[in-house]
Formats: structure tokens, C-alpha cells, sequence
């Protein structure tokens, strides 16, 4: 007589990752927190934007672009520092937990070394946005501070982006549209309508990769109260989720090089913005007395100071 076969699960979860008995060295604790397979995403809509600026007509600012690079890949190792060590104390990363090893969940740091690391980085990426506001002006300002915000709030506050259904929102946003803006601008180019497309081209792919991840560890969260986009679809639905965005941005591809996309010249809204955090005092100055002339130079302007000096000297008289 065969023996019994057990029923095999439709949903399967992939085998937990067993942490390994002997502690690595410090240099690969840190290389595995910063979780480097997923920094391309911060990475591409900053090269996206440069590059679209440049086939504009714009001149490469190198220094710009170096500083941009680094300040957006330091505010997403920040945020998955920063997620590593607040998953572990609210629970949510237990030995069962399938996927890639999280290090303090293994023990090998503290949730306080965890946080003082994604503090300095989230510290190092608001320096950096110093230099980027000088170049960009306000715009850049508000961008970085945005972002900064968003990577703390991704996993800390008493509403936690990574708790919600809006993570893939957020990742679009920030991963796709904001970055891509600000990666134009600070190309000496304005944003238009084909920057908007290029956003949603590089944050789609990004936001398809948070799907994947929650999908995986969708029994885990639901068990700790996190109601992700895949953890209130089904399976089913999360596949399809993930199928759209990554299927979207092809369609979205031709559009950039279309003649049907029109191109918008804010050129003049640039250097509005630009002025007063790029700028010296004393060219801000210089700039002042340069309008002032022109105002001046104008004919009705002119008639009226005229008539003023004019009664101003013979009133004295």
C-alpha cells in the first residue's frame, strides 16, 4: 500500500533564511544592512534626469550630478537602516521571516547602532543638499527636505508609510517623478512634460520591486498589523499589480522621443527660483539696481519723477 501524500499549499512561502552561526566581520554586517541590491533605484532617476536635461540642450554639471548621486543613494541606505531597526523592536523580522537577512534581527548590531547609522547617513545626504540648494535654488530645497522626511517617515512615525497601502505611492513619487525633477533642474533645465513621463518610466520598476518584496513577506505582516498594497490584494491581485507597473513604462518609453509631447519653456521660472539661494547679497543687489533702472528708464515713470523733482524745487525756492 503507497503511503499518504500531503496536500501541497496553493501559496507556498519560501523556506526561512537561517541565520549564520558565527558572527561576520563588521565591514559585511555593513555591507548587508545597507541592503546594496536595491540602491539602482535611487541611482537611475538621478542619471535619467541628468540625461534628459543634457538631450534638451542643457550642459552637464558634473559636480552637481556626482552630489546628487551620493546625497540620494545615502537617504535610501538611511531609510533601510532606519526600516532595519524598527521592523526588529515593533517584531515585525522574526527568525521565521523568509527573504534576505536582516542584521539586527540576527543580533550581530543593536537597533541603536542601526539608528545612530541611518542618522549619519540621513545627516551626510542633508549636507550634501546644502551644496545641491546652492546650485538648484529653492526648489532643490524643498525637495531634499521632502525626501529626508520620507525616509524617516518610511518606517518611523506614528504612521509609518511601510505600514500602509500607499508604500508604492511613495516609492513612485520620491523613486520617479520627484527625483527625475530634481535631477532635471538642477541641469540648468525645466521640468515638462517629458520629465513627468521619464518619472513614471524609472518609478514604476521601482515600485514593482516593493510589491515583490511585500508579496514575499505578506503572512508575516499580515501577523504584526501591516496592511500593505500586496497584503490587502490577493496573491492574484498583487501579481497583476506587479505585472502593470512593470509592463506600463514600456508603453510609456516611446513617448519621450514623440513630437506629440509638448515641451514646456520655464526658463525664466528657473532663474526666479534659482536667485535668491544661488545667488551672493551683492548680486542680488546688483540685480535690484538693474530693475530699478529699468523702471526708471520707462516714459511714464520718467514723467512722473520728473514732475516731482520739479515741485520739490520750487517748493525750496
Amino acid at each position: 500500500m503507497l503511503p499518504k501524500r500531503e496536500p501541497i499549499p496553493l501559496t507556498k512561502q519560501p523556506p526561512p533564511l537561517a541565520y549564520p552561526a558565527t558572527r561576520p566581520k563588521a565591514w559585511r554586517i555593513a555591507w548587508l544592512a545597507i541592503r546594496p541590491r536595491t540602491l539602482s533605484v535611487s541611482v537611475a532617476p538621478v542619471l535619467v534626469g541628468s540625461s534628459l536635461a543634457w538631450a534638451e540642450g542643457s550642459s552637464v554639471h558634473w559636480l552637481a550630478l556626482f552630489a546628487a548621486l551620493c546625497c540620494a543613494t545615502l537617504i535610501q541606505i538611511a531609510t533601510n537602516l532606519h526600516n532595519d531597526a524598527v521592523d526588529c523592536e515593533k517584531g515585525n523580522d522574526l527568525p521565521d521571516r523568509p527573504g534576505p537577512l536582516r542584521v539586527t534581527a540576527a543580533g550581530w548590531v543593536t537597533p541603536g547602532t542601526v539608528r545612530r547609522a541611518a542618522l549619519g547617513s540621513f545627516a551626510a545626504a542633508f549636507l550634501l543638499g546644502i551644496y545641491l540648494a546652492a546650485v538648484g535654488g529653492w526648489p532643490i530645497v524643498g525637495i531634499g527636505l521632502a525626501s529626508l522626511l520620507a525616509g524617516w517617515s518610511y518606517s518611523g512615525g506614528p504612521r509609518p508609510i511601510s505600514y500602509s497601502p500607499f508604500g508604492e505611492l511613495f516609492v513612485l513619487f520620491f523613486f520617479g517623478v520627484l527625483a527625475v525633477g530634481g535631477s532635471v533642474w538642477l541641469q540648468g533645465h525645466a521640468p515638462d512634460l517629458s520629465t513627468l513621463l521619464a518619472g513614471l518610466v524609472c518609478g514604476l520598476p521601482a515600485a514593482a520591486v516593493l510589491v515583490v518584496n511585500n508579496t514575499r513577506d505578506r503572512v508575516a505582516d499580515l501577523r504584526v498589523g501591516r496592511r500593505t498594497l500586496a497584503a490587502l490584494l490577493s496573491r492574484a491581485g498583487a501579481t497583476r499589480a506587479y505585472a502593470f507597473m512593470m509592463l506600463l513604462p514600456f508603453a510609456l518609453l516611446p513617448l519621450l522621443g514623440s513630437e506629440f509631447v509638448p515641451k514646456a519653456d520655464f526658463s525664466e521660472t528657473h532663474l526666479a527660483f534659482e536667485t535668491p539661494v544661488g545667488s551672493s547679497i551683492e548680486s542680488t543687489e546688483t540685480k535690484a539696481r538693474e530693475v530699478e533702472a529699468i523702471v526708471r528708464s520707462l516714459p511714464e515713470v520718467r514723467y512722473t519723477l520728473t514732475t516731482i523733482n520739479s515741485g520739490n524745487a520750487q517748493g525750496k525756492t
